[in-house]
């Protein structure tokens, strides 16, 4: 037996299945392809950057985290400049680094919620699924009336652990 013909014996939740396994496989390169380009994980440049910071070298500093896409790199560079304004008292550089840095985790946080979604969706269709497969193979059983043949039943439970 194939394993399209596996699937075709599935039942329609494997569609359902087959459909989510794609999503997720999509969002799961959509999300690799999103850490590769904004440098995430990518910490070197902080070294450098408070190097320069105690040698009083500002410029430098601000050079080395314009040049980075890290997420990293934008709060350091907001930080710096924040702190650089005289008028400002550390509690509002905090909030504003703060919403920085809410707004950087809310961008890298994209499309995870519908990967959440079918993880915990995905089990309870598998259970459908054999629920379903029950219910067939106990209405086939009913069907065949007296003449109970025990590959009737096994048919229908085959298909359920599908």
């Amino acid at each position: 037996m194939t394993l399209i013909q596996l699937f075709y014996k599935g039942g329609p939740v494997m569609f359902v299945l087959l459909a989510f396994s794609i999503v997720s496989v999509a969002i799961v390169l959509l999300k690799l392809f999103q850490f590769y380009r904004r440098e995430i994980g990518k910490s070197d440049f902080v070294y450098e950057v408070l190097d320069a910071l105690q040698a009083d070298d500002i410029r430098m500093a601000m050079a080395r985290l314009e040049q980075q896409r890290s997420p990293i790199a934008k709060v350091m560079a907001i930080a710096i400049s924040e702190f650089r304004k005289s008028n400002l008292s550390a509690k509002d550089i905090q909030s504003k680094i703060e919403r920085v840095c809410s707004r950087a985790v809310q961008d890298i946080e994209t499309f995870l919620r519908a990967l959440a979604a079918i993880a915990h969706l995905s089990p309870l269709l598998g259970l459908l699924g054999t629920v379903l497969g029950m219910i067939t193979a106990f209405q086939k059983l009913e069907a065949s009336g007296m003449k109970i043949n025990p590959a009737i039943l096994a048919g229908g439970i085959w298909e359920a652990l599908l």
